[in-house]
């Protein structure tokens, strides 16, 4: 009797230890359905579609080269058969400029960094961002919460399409220009896009 008492109590032992186990398993199972679901309710249709599009640019431009400026604290990727180089400003208008050549002498877009006073005069973000916004299409994005303007000019007699970023960094101006040419131009503007989107402020 006492042995059949000892393989019955170990026998329930076994099952309660295997039930809880269970119900644990079962609990994990559902608190992770629960907090996926959550997050797809707060990021919404539009944060998901952020996530996929910075993991699709993470993979499209793994393989591409970084170009860092460490005077004014910004960085950006550009495929490798792109060249980019700095130069002086021969008419002293720019505190920089800096090319992006797509083929060796074929320049595609240019980095500008505004002097910080023109005739005694600070030179405003704004003042640039109104100009170019009376022919354009402007959007905002941020980086390490600075401000970054996209303007996509309309001009429809034009063979190209020309693009234009804002940002401010060390009290300067800075802006991206890009001219994209009508041919080869969806494989371009996606190239140039992907650039501007790895656009990083220090």
């Amino acid at each position: 009797m006492r042995i059949f008492n000892k393989k019955f109590l170990f026998a329930l032992v076994i099952l309660i230890f295997s039930s809880l186990v269970l119900f644990a398993a079962l609990f994990y199972w559902r608190y992770q359905v629960a907090k996926k679901q959550s997050e797809k309710e707060v990021l919404g249709p539009v944060g998901t579609l952020y996530l996929s599009r910075q993991q699709k640019l993470k993979e499209e431009t793994s393989s591409w080269n970084t170009y860092i400026n460490q005077v004014y604290g910004f960085s950006f990727k550009y495929p490798q058969e792109w060249q980019v180089s700095e130069s002086k400003d021969e008419w002293k208008l720019w505190d920089q400029v800096i090319g992006v050549r797509q083929y060796p002498g074929v320049v595609l877009g240019q980095i500008h960094v505004y002097k910080q006073f023109v005739d005694g005069k600070r030179q405003d973000i704004n003042e640039s961002l109104e100009i170019l916004s009376k022919n354009g299409k402007v959007s905002e994005t941020t980086s390490n919460g600075k401000k970054i303007y996209r303007i996509d000019l309309i001009d429809s007699t034009s063979n190209s399409s020309t693009i234009y970023t804002l940002f401010e960094q060390e009290n300067r101006v800075i802006q991206i220009g890009f001219v994209v040419p009508d041919v080869a131009k969806d494989t371009n503007m996606k190239l140039v896009n992907n650039l501007l989107d790895t656009l990083q402020l220090k």
